[in-house]
Protein backbone atom coordinates (compact mmCIF):
# COMPACT_ATOMS: atom_id res chain seq x y z
CA UNK A 1 0.00 0.00 0.00
CA UNK A 2 1.41 3.38 -1.01
CA UNK A 3 1.04 6.68 0.80
CA UNK A 4 1.60 10.27 -0.18
CA UNK A 5 4.50 12.00 1.61
CA UNK A 6 4.12 15.78 2.01
CA UNK A 7 6.54 18.45 3.24
CA UNK A 8 5.68 22.17 3.48
CA UNK A 9 7.95 24.46 1.47
CA UNK A 10 9.34 27.82 2.51
CA UNK A 11 6.61 29.59 0.47
CA UNK A 12 3.40 29.64 2.56
CA UNK A 13 0.67 27.44 1.14
CA UNK A 14 3.06 25.45 -1.07
CA UNK A 15 4.12 21.84 -0.62
CA UNK A 16 6.35 19.16 -2.10
CA UNK A 17 4.87 15.67 -2.34
CA UNK A 18 5.87 12.21 -3.51
CA UNK A 19 4.45 8.69 -3.52
CA UNK A 20 6.09 6.11 -1.26
CA UNK A 21 5.65 2.35 -0.92
CA UNK A 22 7.12 0.40 2.00
CA UNK A 23 8.22 -2.43 -0.27
CA UNK A 24 9.20 -0.61 -3.44
CA UNK A 25 10.34 2.70 -1.93
CA UNK A 26 9.74 5.91 -3.83
CA UNK A 27 7.38 5.36 -6.77
CA UNK A 28 7.81 8.56 -8.78
CA UNK A 29 9.55 11.90 -8.83
CA UNK A 30 8.46 14.53 -6.35
CA UNK A 31 6.17 17.35 -7.34
CA UNK A 32 5.72 20.83 -5.98
CA UNK A 33 2.84 23.25 -6.05
CA UNK A 34 0.08 24.96 -4.14
CA UNK A 35 -2.34 23.24 -1.81
CA UNK A 36 -5.08 23.58 -4.42
CA UNK A 37 -2.94 21.74 -6.99
CA UNK A 38 -2.14 19.05 -4.44
CA UNK A 39 -5.80 18.50 -3.57
CA UNK A 40 -6.90 18.36 -7.20
CA UNK A 41 -4.56 15.42 -7.77
CA UNK A 42 -4.86 13.62 -4.43
CA UNK A 43 -8.13 14.62 -2.73
CA UNK A 44 -9.16 12.08 -0.07
CA UNK A 45 -5.71 10.46 -0.09
CA UNK A 46 -4.00 9.25 3.08
CA UNK A 47 -0.84 11.30 3.62
CA UNK A 48 2.21 11.30 5.87
CA UNK A 49 3.47 14.74 6.82
CA UNK A 50 7.15 15.66 7.29
CA UNK A 51 7.94 18.78 9.32
CA UNK A 52 11.11 20.68 10.15
CA UNK A 53 12.10 24.18 11.13
CA UNK A 54 12.79 26.15 14.31
CA UNK A 55 9.40 25.23 15.81
CA UNK A 56 10.47 21.57 16.16
CA UNK A 57 12.91 20.60 18.89
CA UNK A 58 14.24 17.13 19.69
CA UNK A 59 16.26 16.10 22.71
CA UNK A 60 17.05 13.23 25.04
CA UNK A 61 15.88 13.41 28.63
CA UNK A 62 17.40 11.33 31.45
CA UNK A 63 15.13 9.51 33.87
CA UNK A 64 15.35 7.07 36.76
CA UNK A 65 14.24 3.43 36.34
CA UNK A 66 11.34 3.84 38.78
CA UNK A 67 9.97 6.70 36.62
CA UNK A 68 9.65 4.59 33.46
CA UNK A 69 5.95 3.78 33.95
CA UNK A 70 5.06 7.44 34.46
CA UNK A 71 7.12 9.10 31.71
CA UNK A 72 4.12 10.55 29.88
CA UNK A 73 3.18 12.52 33.02
CA UNK A 74 6.71 13.32 34.21
CA UNK A 75 8.21 14.60 30.94
CA UNK A 76 6.32 17.96 30.96
CA UNK A 77 7.52 18.66 34.52
CA UNK A 78 11.12 17.79 33.61
CA UNK A 79 11.02 20.11 30.60
CA UNK A 80 9.35 23.01 32.36
CA UNK A 81 12.56 24.23 34.01
CA UNK A 82 14.40 24.28 30.64
CA UNK A 83 11.73 26.11 28.63
CA UNK A 84 11.17 29.84 28.89
CA UNK A 85 7.60 29.73 27.56
CA UNK A 86 4.43 28.11 28.84
CA UNK A 87 4.76 24.33 28.85
CA UNK A 88 1.00 24.06 28.25
CA UNK A 89 1.46 25.67 24.82
CA UNK A 90 3.66 22.78 23.63
CA UNK A 91 2.76 19.42 22.15
CA UNK A 92 5.20 16.80 23.44
CA UNK A 93 5.72 13.53 21.56
CA UNK A 94 7.64 10.70 23.21
CA UNK A 95 9.81 8.40 21.09
CA UNK A 96 12.30 5.66 21.86
CA UNK A 97 12.68 4.82 25.55
CA UNK A 98 16.19 3.63 26.39
CA UNK A 99 17.35 2.27 29.77
CA UNK A 100 18.25 5.71 31.16
CA UNK A 101 17.12 8.24 28.56
CA UNK A 102 14.00 8.92 26.53
CA UNK A 103 13.92 10.62 23.12
CA UNK A 104 11.24 13.23 22.69
CA UNK A 105 10.17 16.04 20.40
CA UNK A 106 8.15 19.12 21.24
CA UNK A 107 6.51 21.71 19.06
CA UNK A 108 4.24 24.72 19.49
CA UNK A 109 0.75 23.28 19.84
CA UNK A 110 -1.03 25.96 17.81
CA UNK A 111 1.50 25.87 14.95
CA UNK A 112 1.30 22.07 14.77
CA UNK A 113 -2.50 22.14 14.75
CA UNK A 114 -2.46 24.67 11.90
CA UNK A 115 -0.20 22.44 9.78
CA UNK A 116 -2.56 19.49 10.13
CA UNK A 117 -5.77 21.50 9.84
CA UNK A 118 -4.60 23.15 6.60
CA UNK A 119 -4.36 19.74 4.93
CA UNK A 120 -7.36 18.03 6.51
CA UNK A 121 -9.70 20.95 5.81
CA UNK A 122 -8.68 20.61 2.15
CA UNK A 123 -9.77 16.95 2.08
CA UNK A 124 -6.52 15.11 2.89
CA UNK A 125 -6.15 12.57 5.72
CA UNK A 126 -2.97 13.14 7.72
CA UNK A 127 -2.49 9.74 9.33
CA UNK A 128 1.17 10.12 10.44
CA UNK A 129 3.66 12.93 11.02
CA UNK A 130 7.47 12.79 11.33
CA UNK A 131 10.48 15.05 11.88
CA UNK A 132 12.27 15.26 8.52
CA UNK A 133 15.79 15.20 9.95
CA UNK A 134 15.15 11.99 11.88
CA UNK A 135 14.36 10.15 8.64
CA UNK A 136 17.76 10.75 6.99
CA UNK A 137 19.35 7.39 6.20
CA UNK A 138 22.86 6.37 7.22
CA UNK A 139 24.96 5.70 10.30
CA UNK A 140 23.54 7.13 13.53
CA UNK A 141 27.03 8.24 14.61
CA UNK A 142 27.34 10.61 11.64
CA UNK A 143 26.28 14.20 11.56
CA UNK A 144 23.99 14.16 8.50
CA UNK A 145 22.81 17.17 6.54
CA UNK A 146 20.11 17.03 3.86
CA UNK A 147 20.17 19.80 1.26
CA UNK A 148 16.50 19.97 0.28
CA UNK A 149 16.10 23.02 -1.97
CA UNK A 150 19.63 24.13 -2.68
CA UNK A 151 22.19 25.80 -0.48
CA UNK A 152 20.05 28.96 -0.21
CA UNK A 153 17.37 27.13 1.78
CA UNK A 154 17.22 28.94 5.12
CA UNK A 155 16.70 25.75 7.16
CA UNK A 156 18.50 22.45 6.60
CA UNK A 157 17.07 19.19 8.01
CA UNK A 158 19.90 17.48 9.87
CA UNK A 159 20.40 14.45 12.09
CA UNK A 160 22.85 14.33 14.95
CA UNK A 161 23.16 11.18 17.07
CA UNK A 162 19.73 10.06 15.90
CA UNK A 163 18.03 13.38 16.73
CA UNK A 164 16.27 15.21 13.92
CA UNK A 165 17.13 18.92 13.95
CA UNK A 166 16.79 21.94 11.71
CA UNK A 167 19.85 24.14 11.32
CA UNK A 168 19.81 27.72 10.11
CA UNK A 169 22.33 28.01 7.27
CA UNK A 170 23.89 31.06 8.91
CA UNK A 171 24.40 29.09 12.13
CA UNK A 172 26.02 26.11 10.43
CA UNK A 173 29.63 27.06 11.42
CA UNK A 174 28.70 27.42 15.11
CA UNK A 175 26.85 24.11 15.09
CA UNK A 176 29.82 22.43 13.44
CA UNK A 177 32.20 23.71 16.12
CA UNK A 178 29.92 22.38 18.84
CA UNK A 179 29.78 18.99 17.15
CA UNK A 180 33.56 18.96 17.05
CA UNK A 181 33.85 19.86 20.75
CA UNK A 182 31.39 17.16 21.80
CA UNK A 183 33.03 14.46 19.69
CA UNK A 184 34.61 11.57 21.57
CA UNK A 185 38.24 12.28 22.45
CA UNK A 186 40.55 11.07 19.72
CA UNK A 187 37.74 10.70 17.18
CA UNK A 188 37.06 13.07 14.34
CA UNK A 189 33.46 14.14 13.73
CA UNK A 190 31.96 12.35 10.75
CA UNK A 191 29.93 14.50 8.35
CA UNK A 192 27.56 13.04 5.77
CA UNK A 193 26.03 15.47 3.27
CA UNK A 194 23.15 14.43 1.00
CA UNK A 195 22.57 16.69 -2.00
CA UNK A 196 21.25 16.57 -5.55
CA UNK A 197 24.57 17.76 -6.98
CA UNK A 198 28.20 18.04 -6.00
CA UNK A 199 28.03 21.82 -6.18
CA UNK A 200 25.24 21.92 -3.59
CA UNK A 201 27.26 19.69 -1.29
CA UNK A 202 30.41 21.77 -1.83
CA UNK A 203 28.52 24.95 -0.91
CA UNK A 204 27.51 23.42 2.42
CA UNK A 205 30.95 22.00 3.18
CA UNK A 206 32.59 25.34 2.34
CA UNK A 207 30.61 27.00 5.13
CA UNK A 208 32.21 24.76 7.77
CA UNK A 209 35.24 25.97 9.75
CA UNK A 210 38.66 25.09 8.35
CA UNK A 211 39.42 22.94 11.37
CA UNK A 212 36.47 20.67 10.62
CA UNK A 213 37.05 20.55 6.88
CA UNK A 214 40.58 19.43 7.57
CA UNK A 215 39.90 16.90 10.33
CA UNK A 216 36.34 15.64 9.82
CA UNK A 217 35.62 12.57 7.79
CA UNK A 218 33.38 14.19 5.23
CA UNK A 219 31.27 12.06 2.93
CA UNK A 220 29.01 13.32 0.17
CA UNK A 221 26.12 11.29 -1.28
CA UNK A 222 24.64 12.51 -4.54
CA UNK A 223 20.96 11.57 -4.86
CA UNK A 224 18.57 12.11 -7.74
CA UNK A 225 16.27 13.90 -5.36
CA UNK A 226 16.90 15.00 -1.77
CA UNK A 227 14.08 12.73 -0.60
CA UNK A 228 15.98 9.68 -1.88
CA UNK A 229 18.09 10.07 1.27
CA UNK A 230 15.06 9.53 3.50
CA UNK A 231 13.77 6.25 4.86
CA UNK A 232 10.60 5.60 6.82
CA UNK A 233 11.88 2.32 8.21
CA UNK A 234 14.27 3.82 10.75
CA UNK A 235 13.59 2.35 14.21
CA UNK A 236 12.68 4.86 16.87
CA UNK A 237 11.38 7.56 14.51
CA UNK A 238 9.05 9.70 16.59
CA UNK A 239 5.40 9.78 15.57
CA UNK A 240 4.24 13.34 16.23
CA UNK A 241 0.56 12.41 15.95
CA UNK A 242 0.03 11.12 19.46
CA UNK A 243 -1.89 12.22 22.52
CA UNK A 244 -4.41 14.93 21.68
CA UNK A 245 -3.14 14.97 18.10
CA UNK A 246 -3.51 11.22 17.52
CA UNK A 247 -4.96 10.46 14.09
CA UNK A 248 -8.69 9.68 14.39
CA UNK A 249 -9.82 6.10 13.84
CA UNK A 250 -12.30 5.24 11.10
CA UNK A 251 -15.47 5.91 13.10
CA UNK A 252 -14.08 9.28 14.18
CA UNK A 253 -13.45 10.21 10.55
CA UNK A 254 -17.04 9.33 9.69
CA UNK A 255 -18.34 11.10 12.79
CA UNK A 256 -16.48 14.38 12.32
CA UNK A 257 -18.42 15.79 9.30
CA UNK A 258 -21.83 14.84 10.72
CA UNK A 259 -21.06 15.73 14.32
CA UNK A 260 -22.71 19.16 14.39
CA UNK A 261 -25.93 18.10 12.56
CA UNK A 262 -26.28 15.01 14.76
CA UNK A 263 -25.72 17.02 17.94
CA UNK A 264 -28.26 19.62 16.78
CA UNK A 265 -30.79 16.88 15.95
CA UNK A 266 -30.17 15.18 19.29
CA UNK A 267 -30.64 18.49 21.11
CA UNK A 268 -33.90 19.12 19.23
CA UNK A 269 -35.12 15.60 20.04
CA UNK A 270 -34.19 16.06 23.70
CA UNK A 271 -36.08 19.36 23.86
CA UNK A 272 -39.10 17.74 22.17
CA UNK A 273 -39.09 14.79 24.59
CA UNK A 274 -38.65 17.10 27.58
CA UNK A 275 -41.49 19.39 26.49
CA UNK A 276 -43.70 16.35 25.76
CA UNK A 277 -42.94 14.94 29.20
CA UNK A 278 -43.77 18.25 30.90
CA UNK A 279 -46.98 18.57 28.87
CA UNK A 280 -47.91 14.98 29.76
CA UNK A 281 -47.40 15.68 33.46
CA UNK A 282 -49.57 18.81 33.23
CA UNK A 283 -52.30 16.91 31.36
CA UNK A 284 -52.18 14.06 33.90
CA UNK A 285 -52.56 16.55 36.74
CA UNK A 286 -55.52 18.18 34.96
CA UNK A 287 -57.06 14.75 34.31
CA UNK A 288 -56.76 13.74 37.97
CA UNK A 289 -58.32 17.04 39.03
CA UNK A 290 -61.24 16.57 36.61
CA UNK A 291 -61.68 12.97 37.77
CA UNK A 292 -61.93 14.15 41.36
CA UNK A 293 -64.56 16.69 40.34
CA UNK A 294 -66.53 14.02 38.44
CA UNK A 295 -66.39 11.69 41.44
CA UNK A 296 -67.63 14.49 43.70
CA UNK A 297 -70.54 15.12 41.32
CA UNK A 298 -71.30 11.40 41.18
CA UNK A 299 -71.33 11.09 44.96
CA UNK A 300 -73.67 14.07 45.10
CA UNK A 301 -76.12 12.23 42.84
CA UNK A 302 -75.43 8.71 44.16
CA UNK A 303 -74.19 8.90 47.76
CA UNK A 304 -73.96 5.12 48.16
CA UNK A 305 -72.85 2.23 45.99
CA UNK A 306 -69.70 1.01 44.30
CA UNK A 307 -67.71 3.63 42.43
CA UNK A 308 -65.49 2.28 39.64
CA UNK A 309 -65.65 4.77 36.80
CA UNK A 310 -67.69 7.78 37.83
CA UNK A 311 -67.93 9.26 34.36
CA UNK A 312 -69.04 6.01 32.73
CA UNK A 313 -71.50 5.24 35.50
CA UNK A 314 -73.05 8.72 35.23
CA UNK A 315 -73.29 8.38 31.45
CA UNK A 316 -74.98 4.99 31.82
CA UNK A 317 -77.52 6.28 34.29
CA UNK A 318 -78.15 9.37 32.20
CA UNK A 319 -78.66 7.22 29.09
CA UNK A 320 -81.11 5.05 30.99
CA UNK A 321 -83.04 8.11 32.12
CA UNK A 322 -83.05 9.69 28.67
CA UNK A 323 -83.69 6.51 26.75
CA UNK A 324 -82.84 6.02 23.12
CA UNK A 325 -85.68 8.16 21.75
CA UNK A 326 -89.16 9.51 22.39
CA UNK A 327 -90.68 6.02 22.68
CA UNK A 328 -88.17 5.05 25.35
CA UNK A 329 -88.38 8.20 27.43
CA UNK A 330 -88.87 7.84 31.19
CA UNK A 331 -90.91 10.99 31.46
CA UNK A 332 -94.23 9.53 30.20
CA UNK A 333 -93.97 6.75 32.78
CA UNK A 334 -93.23 9.14 35.61
CA UNK A 335 -96.06 11.37 34.42
CA UNK A 336 -98.57 8.56 34.98
CA UNK A 337 -96.95 7.04 38.09
CA UNK A 338 -96.68 10.30 40.03
CA UNK A 339 -100.47 10.92 40.51
CA UNK A 340 -100.99 7.33 41.66
CA UNK A 341 -98.05 7.59 44.07
CA UNK A 342 -99.49 10.74 45.60
CA UNK A 343 -102.71 8.89 46.30
CA UNK A 344 -100.83 6.19 48.23
CA UNK A 345 -98.94 8.21 50.82
CA UNK A 346 -97.90 5.15 52.83
CA UNK A 347 -95.79 3.87 49.91
CA UNK A 348 -92.25 5.24 49.72
CA UNK A 349 -89.91 5.07 46.70
CA UNK A 350 -86.24 4.46 47.59
CA UNK A 351 -84.72 3.88 44.17
CA UNK A 352 -85.77 4.42 40.56
CA UNK A 353 -84.04 2.64 37.66
CA UNK A 354 -85.20 2.94 34.04
CA UNK A 355 -84.34 0.09 31.66
CA UNK A 356 -84.52 1.73 28.24
CA UNK A 357 -83.98 -1.48 26.26
CA UNK A 358 -87.16 -2.99 27.77
CA UNK A 359 -88.95 0.31 28.41
CA UNK A 360 -89.38 -0.62 32.05
CA UNK A 361 -89.17 1.46 35.18
CA UNK A 362 -87.91 -0.40 38.24
CA UNK A 363 -89.08 1.01 41.59
CA UNK A 364 -87.70 -0.05 44.98
CA UNK A 365 -90.68 0.47 47.40
CA UNK A 366 -91.44 0.10 51.10
CA UNK A 367 -94.81 0.20 52.93
CA UNK A 368 -96.35 -0.73 56.25
CA UNK A 369 -97.87 -3.90 54.79
CA UNK A 370 -97.97 -6.09 51.74
CA UNK A 371 -101.54 -5.01 51.17
CA UNK A 372 -100.43 -1.42 50.65
CA UNK A 373 -97.80 -2.54 48.11
CA UNK A 374 -100.30 -4.67 46.23
CA UNK A 375 -102.88 -1.88 46.31
CA UNK A 376 -100.36 0.53 44.75
CA UNK A 377 -99.55 -2.06 42.05
CA UNK A 378 -103.24 -2.54 41.31
CA UNK A 379 -103.77 1.23 41.09
CA UNK A 380 -101.02 1.48 38.47
CA UNK A 381 -102.73 -1.27 36.51
CA UNK A 382 -105.98 0.65 36.63
CA UNK A 383 -104.10 3.68 35.28
CA UNK A 384 -103.24 1.73 32.13
CA UNK A 385 -99.78 0.52 33.17
CA UNK A 386 -98.37 -2.95 33.60
CA UNK A 387 -97.05 -3.33 37.18
CA UNK A 388 -95.47 -6.49 38.55
CA UNK A 389 -94.40 -6.77 42.20
CA UNK A 390 -91.32 -8.91 42.86
CA UNK A 391 -89.09 -9.89 45.76
CA UNK A 392 -91.56 -8.88 48.47
CA UNK A 393 -89.84 -9.22 51.84
CA UNK A 394 -89.76 -7.70 55.28
CA UNK A 395 -87.23 -5.02 56.21
CA UNK A 396 -87.58 -4.29 59.90
CA UNK A 397 -91.12 -3.13 60.64
CA UNK A 398 -91.85 -2.39 56.96
CA UNK A 399 -92.39 -4.47 53.84
CA UNK A 400 -90.23 -3.93 50.74
CA UNK A 401 -90.64 -4.93 47.10
CA UNK A 402 -89.34 -4.26 43.57
CA UNK A 403 -92.02 -3.07 41.19
CA UNK A 404 -91.55 -3.28 37.38
CA UNK A 405 -93.73 -0.77 35.56
CA UNK A 406 -94.19 -0.66 31.76
CA UNK A 407 -96.79 -0.34 29.05
CA UNK A 408 -97.08 3.43 28.69
CA UNK A 409 -98.06 4.83 25.33
CA UNK A 410 -95.41 6.79 23.34
CA UNK A 411 -94.91 10.38 24.36
CA UNK A 412 -96.69 12.81 22.10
Amino acid sequence: MSVLIIRPESTPGHYRWRRYDRRAGWLAASQTGSLQTLCKQHSGTQVWLMLDGPQLVMRRLPYRPEERKHLSRLVPFELESDIAGDIQSLHIAIGAVEPETVTLAYVDRQWFAEQIEALESAGLEVSRCFVTGQLIDGDNDDWKILVTDGADDSWLPTQLSGLGLSVDVSMLPLVAERVQREAVAGASPALHVFASSQSEADDIVSMLPESIRGEARTRVSIVNEPWDALTFERPGAIELRQGLFAAPVRWQKLWRPVRIPVIAAAAALLIFLLSSFIELQINNADYRRIQQQVEQVYRTAVPQGVLVDAEQQLRSQLAQLRGSGASASVLPLLDQIAPVLLQHGDVRVHRVNFLAARQELQLALTAQSNAQLLAFSEALGNAGLSAQARNISQAGSRQQANLLVSGVAPWN
